[in-house]
């Protein structure tokens, strides 16, 4: 929101197509993922009134009418105090009542201009159809109401960048390491600025999908030959689309391409073409058109598996839509083919939540209640003065304003761990400081042994992810080792918070056989305590103390480890 609050181009396109579509006296409503300021601009330009419907920051919405309204209002005169020109409703669009309905309703009117800006890549994915479609469906609009964007086309081309499929997947070896296993969280898709990246283009950019407000349709380039399979998957996708609460929004395709280079596809990148009326389109095409929104985002699509193609090869991309994934099939001439894959969602969510589906549930599970002339909803939305808060996250100790904790909130690593796997100046750096510790470590352990004892290096790995600092400890450890008069021993506890994380961790470790050197701790380090370190040395084993985990419990047969969970008495603690 704030880049696109920064865009001043994005802004005055905004601003024209609003002022172009607003008739004098006519009702609007805002009902998209912006700032409210296209409200501010429907009044200016002559609306009798206007509801923005603001589910995330409703007081920031209501501050912001407050400040503007009284100069936004001043040049239309319709018999209304400015308390009445903008009403912030607390919640998404599809909880709004509509006017003449059973219960109180913010809109005195069906709206003559709907607005739903959307602010990602992939526009079809924010709800936006269904947004439309619910709000015609409950007589939010009028008859012969416009609506902004009045279309929305989904484009994209295959590409070829290392950069951009590091971002998606462990490539190869990391500093001579196997973290593959790592691989299971693959996401679907990243959002990025793919002017940042090396990159190019093996196709020409198509129309993916294609959505008109005009009357809800939605389609693709599509061909004529389509058999009663894809007629029947078609048919599965509507049902499956329906069953979500996205009122049947399906949109499906059938493209075929030439390739004009040869490459490997490292993804499909795609981004939204929003039409805005009167000829203007705001296109997020990552460079090269002066129609473009400088604040936009591309979306890289991922296959599996990654094919290499060769210029002239003739390909067959299937696409389908239901409104909130976009999924992919590739086909090429000699029959290889690749497929996207869904989880891995990133935290900006491309893909839309069911906006239409959980709001109805909630706004039908409260019943009609009553809403105020200044815009503040009862029971309907949850009770007055709601607080702009974050989504409720773990109370982590110590670390409860940490990105750790978010984290925590989702089932597998942040979008960062790839880009990070994928740096080779990093791990190099990583690797060079971990065997200089590690080569201190064993010289203090040496002396602490003495003469005629192995001496014995415990580390702490906290956070390990996917255990690749664990694995070059171990690395060190088996090359410096040689060179001691002594052999030594190595004992590592890594600690990762994240169930799902700590599985993957123990995979990497036991495909390095390494399973008996390191013990994978499903706990944060604020729950271990350090115990006798006089007693024997035991055999590492793998810990969960974790009850939501499907990770095995300690098996109580093995001799203690050095680390315990904080619930059990330490003796003698550092």
């Amino acid at each position: 929101r704030f880049e696109a609050l920064n865009d001043a181009p994005r802004a005055a396109a905004w601003a024209a197509a609003v002022r172009a579509a607003v008739a004098p006296g006519m009702h609007v409503l805002d009902a998209g993922e912006g700032h409210g300021l296209h409200a501010l601009v429907a009044l200016s330009a002559g609306a009798y009134r206007a509801v923005r419907c603001e589910s995330l920051l409703p007081v920031a919405a209501r501050e912001i009418a407050r400040r503007n309204v009284p100069r936004a209002a001043a040049g239309a005169e319709w018999g209304r105090g400015e308390a009445d020109a903008l009403s912030i409703f607390p919640d998404v669009c599809a909880a709004l009542q509509p006017p003449g309905g059973p219960g109180a309703s913010l809109l005195a009117a069906p709206a003559g201009l709907l607005i739903v800006d959307v602010l990602r890549a992939d526009a079809l994915a924010s709800g936006l159809g269904a947004i439309v479609a619910d709000a015609r469906t409950r007589g939010l609009l009028a008859d012969g109401a416009t609506v902004l964007p009045s279309s929305a086309v989904l484009r994209g081309c295959l590409v070829e960048s290392r950069a951009i499929g590091s971002l998606g997947s462990v490539r190869g070896a990391v500093c001579g390491l196997d973290v593959s296993e790592f691989n299971r969280f693959r996401p679907a898709y990243r959002t990025l600025r793919a002017g940042h990246f090396q990159l190019t283009c093996l196709t020409r950019t198509v129309d993916l999908v294609r959505w008109d407000a005009s009357d809800g349709a939605a389609e693709g380039e599509e061909d004529e030959g389509e058999d009663e399979g894809q007629r029947q998957r078609q048919g599965e996708e509507e049902e499956e689309a329906a069953g979500a609460g996205l009122g049947g929004v399906h949109m499906s395709a059938e493209i075929e391409l030439v390739a004009s280079a040869s490459g490997n596809v490292d993804c499909l990148l795609c981004w939204s073409d929003l039409g805005l009326g009167e000829g203007l389109t705001l296109t997020g095409a990552p460079e090269g058109d002066e129609r473009a929104d400088g604040s936009a985002e591309q979306l890289a699509v991922y296959l599996e598996p990654a094919l290499y193609i060769r210029e002239g090869e003739v390909i067959r991309l299937s696409v389908t839509h239901n409104g909130r994934e976009l999924r992919l099939r590739l086909v090429l001439s000699d029959g290889r083919q690749a497929w996207s894959h869904r989880g891995g969602v990133e935290e900006e969510g491309g893909v839309a939540v069911d906006l239409v589906a959980v709001a109805a549930a909630a706004a039908s599970a409260k019943g009609d209640s009553a809403v105020t002339e200044g815009g503040e909803a009862l029971e309907a939305a949850g009770g007055a003065g709601i607080p702009d808060v974050p989504p409720e996250i773990p109370d982590i100790p110590g670390i409860s304003d940490s990105s750790a904790v978010a984290e925590a909130a989702t089932s597998g690593p942040s979008k960062y761990h790839f880009a990070m796997l994928a740096d080779e100046g990093r791990a190099r750096a990583y690797d060079t400081a971990i065997g200089l510790a590690y080569a201190d470590a064993l010289a203090d352990a040496q002396k602490q042994a003495g003469m005629e004892a192995s001496p014995i290096v415990r580390a702490l790995d906290i956070g390990t992810g996917s255990g690749l600092l664990s694995l070059m400890l171990t690395r060190a450890h088996q090359q410096q080792g040689l060179e001691a008069s002594l052999t030594p021993s190595l004992q590592v506890h890594a600690c990762e918070m994240l169930p799902p994380v700590a599985t993957a961790a123990r995979a990497v470790l036991a495909s390095a056989g390494l399973e008996t050197t390191v013990c994978i701790v499903t706990a944060l380090s604020s729950k271990l305590t350090v115990c006798d370190e006089h007693a024997p040395p035991a055999r590492p084993r793998d810990a969960d103390f974790d009850s939501d985990s499907d990770a095995a419990d300690v098996d109580e047969e093995k001799p203690p480890s050095h680390a315990e969970p904080a619930t059990k008495p330490a003796a003698e603690p550092a």
